[in-house]
Parts: C-alpha cells; structure tokens; sequence
C-alpha cells in the first residue's frame, strides 16, 4: 500500500493467457470481507494483430474464421492486399447461406465471428492476411444461430473447443452433427471434435435452433453417441453399420456408410449422415430420400430387418478412371445374413461377405446398389434397366456382356441382339421372357467369319408398359 491506502500491482503479458487473465481482489479489516473480481482482455491495433494461418497452397480453396471482435470488419477491408488483383480470377471468398454459395459482394460484405468462409487465392502472390484491429471476444456466452440444415461457421473464440461438449452441453447431440473440418490437401472433408482457433467446418442441424457456446467448452472429448451405438460391423447383429471406402491413385478415404439399427427410421435420423453441399471440387457418395427436405444421404441408417436395399450414387469431378471401393468384411465373413453389392452400370454382382473390394471405371455418375438378404440363398435384385460394359472391350475374340432386369416388375419381355454401326442385326442373343435378375452373355466373333476391326452395338429393347431400348458400344480389334 501507499501512503494513500492504495495498492497497486503489475501485471505483466506474461501472465495473461490466450484470453486474458481473471483476477480477484479480497479485502478484509477482520470484521468485514469484500472481495472484487475483475478480468484484463487482450486488445490489439493492426500492428499487432495476428495474421489468417492460410497454407501455402496456390489455387486450393481452404476454409477460415476470425474469432477476434474486429473493428473493421468489412471484406474489402480485411483483404486489402487483394485490391490489385482481379475478383473471381485471381481470388474469391464465398460463404455458404441457407441452401447456396454467395460471393463477397454478392450477399456478404463482413466477416462475422462465429461464420465460416471458403478463400481461394490463385495469384501466386503470398499474401499475410492480417486481422486488423480489435479485441478477444470475451463473451460469457456466444449463441450460435443454426439454420436447418448444412450451416458454415467458425470458432467464436481464439482457443480450441470441443464441438461434441457444445452438442451434449446444448443437449443436441440427436439434432446436430460433429463438425466436419476440410483438408485441402488432398480435398477431403474430416469429421471432427476439436474446432482449432480461425478455423471453419460445417455442421448439419436437423432444425433451426440456437447454441449456447461457452469458454469453459474446452477439448476434453467424449465419444458420439451415434457413433458409440454404431461400432458394430457383424450384420447379424442388431445394430451395424459398414464404412464405405474410395481409393483412386494413392489417396484413399471413407465415402459413404450403410447400416441397421433398432432405434433408426427409414428416414432421416440421428444415426444418418448428409453429404456435404457440393462445392467447386467434390467426390460424393449417396443415396436418395425424396421425402426428406434435404435428400442426400452419405450414411444411410435403416430400421433392422432381414432384407433392405440401398442405391448410392458415386460422382466426382476431381476423380475419374480406375477406382475401387473397399470395405472390411473381417467381422461378417461368416455372418448368417449375407451383404451385397450390384454394380448398376456394370450389371455385375458380388458378395460382400467374400469380397472386400470392386473396381470399376468412373466417367459419370455411377449408380450402386447394396442389398442385404437373409442368407446367401436368397440373391438380390438390380434396381436399374442396364446393359453392363462388355468386357474386353476392345476384344480380340469373345465378348462378354451382362444385362439388368429390375424388380419392378414379375416378368420382361425382352430382345437382346448384336448390330453393326449400319444397324444390321448380326445375332439375337436373348428373346423371350425373362425374370428379373441379372444375366450374363458371351458372343464369340470367330463365328463371323468376314466381320472386320470396328464398332458394335449391344441393343436390349424391352416392350410392354416399361418398355424401352437400352444400345452399349464395344469394339473388335482382330
């Protein structure tokens, strides 16, 4: 104390945390205690404020937040260094908002804490984004508007939280998924737990809602309850669920799931998952649930049963050529209950419980089917009318082909035949009525003796009320 009763006390930076530093004052003459409490925040100039951690990676699209209250927080403002350079060619910031994409300029104008926000930079030029001045948010509490559905957002705060402690905390974990945080190098979406400082993610909400988040919703974890009742891969049990996985070239990674559980719903509910909105680079897998307002389902969860189907659908615009899914099949190898897969493009059947991988060429969306049945009597049924690609194709000599036939219907009348390019039938390889299923065909060119290299047509034309003509090309090369 001082000789006017006054006590004094330094606090150097030192002492302060990412936050600041609490502190408390208690006084006492031995009759009477009064205490204070009080806290000291970081604020900073522009100087002194911290730099965006973007990677040095020319012309990929990473995402960001600013978990700092900014004084001017206006885009143009921000990404000043970017004045020169020409919007949309050079660079781009795009946030996602109530079912699309919108540009900066567009539909946005600020960065706001708690939102998150694509930036590509394709200039070449290195540029140190700085936050510019302002101060921590040092809110008790940050509510977190939360749109039904896909929402983009960013850590409000400059620490690390745990977004499953915010779900259980907020009691959402059935109606609000983990974050899912995005690598941009190699493209891919990582479901996640910790939310890192400047970090963005999106997260699927089943309804609009509002979150309460805190500082004291710190990284200590616990498991997802969804995923806690889900990590079975036995197909005779109750609840299962089977990772899907894609590998092109040398990268390989989790696509899609499919599974059964007592407590799920043929529709949407707290053991699915969504596919992720589709950006500029995107390699999606999913199945169609037209009753429900968002329709793209990535792991599609059914009621438990001993028959279910499922059609996925495979695309990408990042992927193409050669690509095999694979899956684990150590816990149901000797199951009961037999998982199967239809290549729908391909017209080509395998089992699952057997096999642990296919591979197939993707140029297009590519259609597939799993099916579980109650024993490995039982096969199932294609959902689509299909002629598979031939195989060789080119071929020297004998040509293989299957066709699909669906189950919408008890019986097909059916001609499968083998043309020119100048449309001249050269052989009927199938007519009549044929159940539904898939079957396989082989021609052997040697039987046309004065056929020469070229071009041919497969035609499967099929009449009747779904009647249509399905044609697939294959080449001869003698």
């Amino acid at each position: 104390f001082n000789q006017a009763n006054q006590f004094s006390f330094m606090v150097e930076p030192q002492m302060l945390d990412e936050v600041g530093l609490d502190f408390e004052i208690s006084v006492s003459d031995g009759i009477t205690n009064l205490t204070r409490a009080d806290q000291i925040n970081w604020v900073f100039d522009n100087a002194q404020s911290d730099v965006i951690p973007f990677l040095d990676l020319n012309g990929e699209w990473q995402m960001f937040s600013i978990p700092y209250i900014i004084e001017d927080n206006l885009i143009e403002t921000i990404f000043s260094p970017f004045g020169q350079l020409e919007y949309e060619i050079d660079w781009r910031l795009v946030h996602y908002d109530k079912g699309e994409y919108v540009d900066a300029g567009s539909g946005i104008n600020r960065i706001e804490l708690g939102k998150g926000y694509w930036l590509n930079n394709k200039s070449n030029i290195e540029f140190a984004i700085k936050t510019g001045s302002g101060s921590i948010n040092t809110a008790s509490v940050f509510g977190m508007v939360l749109q039904e559905g896909w929402n983009q957002i960013g850590n409000p705060f400059n620490v690390p939280l745990s977004w499953n402690n915010v779900r259980r905390e907020n009691g959402v974990i059935p109606s609000v998924d983990p974050i899912l945080l995005y690598n941009p190098e190699n493209r891919q979406f990582v479901n996640g737990d910790v939310f890192p400082p400047f970090a963005g993610a999106f997260v699927w909400s089943d309804v609009a809602q509002e979150l309460a988040i805190t500082l004291s919703q710190s990284t200590n974890t616990f498991r997802d309850l969804a995923e806690e009742l889900m990590t079975s891969q036995n197909i005779d049990e109750s609840a299962w669920s089977i990772p899907l996985k894609i590998q092109n070239m040398d990268q390989i990674f989790e696509i899609a799931k499919v599974g059964m559980h007592p407590q799920a719903n043929q529709s949407k509910d707290q053991f699915d998952k969504m596919a992720v909105p589709r950006f500029f680079h995107f390699t999606e897998m999913s199945s169609y649930h037209e009753d429900y307002f968002y329709p793209y389902f990535s792991s599609d969860i059914r009621p438990t049963s001993n028959k279910e189907s499922w059609l996925f659908t495979l695309n990408s615009n990042i992927v193409s050529g050669n690509i095999t899914l694979s899956w684990d099949n150590s816990a149901f190898k000797h199951a009961k209950k037999q998982l199967w897969l239809i290549d729908e493009q391909n017209s080509k059947m395998i089992n699952m419980n057997s096999n642990t991988s296919i591979t197939f060429n993707l140029k297009e969306d590519h259609k597939l089917s799993f099916h579980l049945t109650a024993d490995d009597q039982t096969l199932p049924l294609p959902y689509l009318f299909q002629i598979g690609n031939p195989y060789p194709n080119p071929t020297a000599r004998i040509s293989t082909v299957n066709i699909s036939l669906p189950e919408s219907a008890q019986v097909f009348d059916i001609k499968f035949t083998l043309h020119d390019l100048q449309g001249r039938q050269l052989k009927v390889l199938a007519k009549g009525r044929y159940e539904p299923g898939i079957y396989e065909f082989e021609t052997d060119f040697d039987e046309f003796k004065t056929l020469e290299s070229g071009i041919f047509l497969y035609r499967l034309e099929i009449s009747g009320q779904m009647g249509q003509t399905i044609f697939k090309k294959m080449i001869l090369k003698k």
